[in-house]
C-alpha cells in the first residue's frame, strides 16, 4: 500500500503573521525559520491525526480490492475520488465506472462503497494494482480549517521556535491531536 500527494494545496492553514503573532515573533529576521517551522508543524499534525487541512490530490495505491467491499480512505476528510483504476488480467490499466461505487464523504475516515448489485471488477494480482486518485481537505483556504487544528499548529510551532532541538510535543497540542484523529480503520484485503 502506498499514498502519495500528487497536488499540494494552494496554501497554508495559518498565516506566517498569524504564527508569528502568537509566538511573538517581532520583525521579520527570522522570517525565513519561522515559516520552515509553521510547515513542519502543519504536516507533523496531519501525519498525526491522518487529516489534510487544505485540499490537496493523493493517490492511494493497494494489491487487490478489499474483502469487504469497502474502500477506506487514509486521509481525512474525504472530499471527493477523482478516479479508481486497476490492472486487468493482462495488465492493462482499466478504469472503473463511477456507476460502480460510490464516495462516502460525511464520515471521518470517508470511504468508497459499492453501489447496489455491483461488484469490483476483476484485477490481476500484483503490487499496487489498484490506485485510487482522491481530493481530501477542509477547502481550498485557511477559512475552512478548524479552529482547534490552526491552534495546534501554531502552538506546535511556538514550541518548536522557543525549544529548538526538541522532538516533543506539549500536552495540549496532545490533547488536540487525539481529538482530531481519523482513526483509520484495520482491513483484510485478501480474503
Amino acid at each position: 500500500m502506498g499514498l502519495t500527494q500528487t497536488t499540494k494545496p494552494s496554501g497554508e492553514p495559518v498565516t506566517l503573521d498569524a504564527f508569528k503573532n502568537h509566538a511573538r515573533i517581532d520583525g521579520d529576521h527570522d522570517n525565513e525559520a519561522a515559516q520552515l517551522l509553521l510547515r513542519s508543524a502543519t504536516r507533523h499534525i496531519e501525519h498525526l491525526t491522518a487529516r489534510q487541512f487544505i485540499n490537496a490530490t493523493w493517490q492511494y495505491t493497494f494489491d487487490a480490492w478489499p474483502a469487504s467491499g469497502v474502500v477506506w480512505i487514509p486521509k481525512a476528510p474525504l472530499v471527493s475520488v477523482t478516479s479508481i483504476t486497476y490492472l486487468d488480467g493482462d495488465g492493462a490499466t482499466q478504469t472503473v465506472s463511477t456507476d460502480v461505487y460510490q464516495a462516502v464523504t460525511n464520515e471521518a475516515p470517508g470511504s468508497i462503497r459499492l453501489k447496489y448489485g455491483q461488484s469490483w471488477p476483476s484485477a490481476r494480482e500484483d503490487t499496487d494494482a489498484v490506485t485510487v486518485t482522491f481530493v481530501a481537505g477542509y477547502g481550498a483556504d485557511a477559512a475552512n480549517v478548524p479552529e482547534v487544528a490552526r491552534f495546534a499548529i501554531q502552538r506546535l510551532g511556538t514550541f518548536w521556535y522557543w525549544n529548538p532541538g526538541t522532538s516533543e510535543t506539549p500536552l495540549d497540542v496532545d490533547s488536540v491531536v487525539q481529538n482530531l484523529k481519523a482513526f483509520p480503520r484495520v482491513e483484510v484485503l485478501n480474503g
